[in-house]
């Protein structure tokens, strides 16, 4: 990726941010990462916070000259079931019954989520 005219990140609200290179910073890949989470027949991609919803895992950098290496690929460390979800009893439970740093699975739980990665 070389910044400069074209270089834009879509906003959540339809907009666009562009993109500057820092100084002394540079790097040769970008990871992305969005997370899907499932409640009964609902589904929806986020940030970790599931409150910062998106429209979908798409929603993402874009301009001549960004390329995906790769597609999306499941992550799959700490206690995740087979298919990379953690789970937990409520989102609306605050701390107590919500996502945890373990990453745990629990068949009996109502909400669950897993981590998506590209670069």
């Amino acid at each position: 990726f070389q910044p400069g005219e074209g270089s834009k990140m879509l906003a959540g609200d339809g907009g666009e941010w562009d993109f500057l290179p820092l100084p002394l910073q540079a790097c040769e890949t970008v990871w992305e990462e969005v997370w899907e989470y499932q409640e009964g027949d609902k589904r929806w991609f986020a940030a970790e916070n599931w409150r910062h919803a998106r429209r979908s895992r798409e929603e993402t950098l874009v301009g001549a000259h960004w390329e995906w290496i790769g597609g999306w690929k499941v992550c799959a460390a700490g206690g995740v079931n087979n298919q990379g979800f953690e789970s937990c009893r409520s989102l609306h439970g605050g701390t107590v019954g919500g996502f945890t740093g373990k990453r745990t699975f629990n068949p009996n739980h109502g909400v669950r989520r897993r981590r998506l990665v590209r670069r």
